[in-house]
């Protein structure tokens, strides 16, 4: 379900070949939207997580994360990407967080995004004149993960993503 999830986030974004790509919560639907992305293409993957989440730090480098920018620590809008942004951002955080990320999108950049928030995390204000003068697109996925169950089956049956290096414990 949450790789189904991610699929419609990866191909509601966009992503394509050459793509600097960051992701905005290494959860599982941030981590397998991560590896779509790699196996897209894309050219540089950021991960961005909270500091302390070892194990979804570690899955993120063996999926492809160049980096993983740990929020708190870090002040994304002063980190040195090499072209001076991100083309894609794949958010699965609360739209809170999504001003600040626009501000990393490189021109004509595309940031998609699932997650709704609560109370006044699911609110967003953005500067409209970065947003115009920057041509970006905000694109919305609200997945209906058994629309793409046979895809993420076969990127599951031929080895291309190992769902079970999510499984973090097993209560018996």
């Amino acid at each position: 379900e949450p790789l189904g999830v991610a699929y419609d986030l990866w191909k509601t974004t966009g992503i394509e070949l050459g793509d600097d790509v960051l992701v905005y919560g290494a959860g599982p639907i941030g981590l397998f939207a991560l590896k779509l992305a790699r196996l897209t293409g894309a050219r540089r993957i950021y991960a961005v997580n909270r500091s302390g989440r070892r194990a979804r730090d570690e899955l993120a480098r063996a999926w492809g994360a160049d980096e993983v920018l740990h929020v708190g620590e870090i002040d994304l809008r002063t980190y040195p990407f090499p072209r001076g942004g991100v083309d894609k951002i794949l958010m699965t955080a609360t739209p809170d967080a999504m001003p600040e990320a626009m501000l990393l999108l490189n021109v004509a950049g595309v940031m998609g995004f699932i997650g709704i928030g609560e109370g006044e995390s699911r609110y967003a204000r953005f500067d409209m004149r970065v947003f115009h003068d920057k041509k970006l697109q905000i694109r919305a996925s609200n997945a209906v993960p058994a629309l793409y169950f046979p895809a993420c089956l076969e990127l599951c049956n031929s080895g291309r993503i190992d769902a079970g290096a999510m499984i973090s414990h097993c209560l018996r």
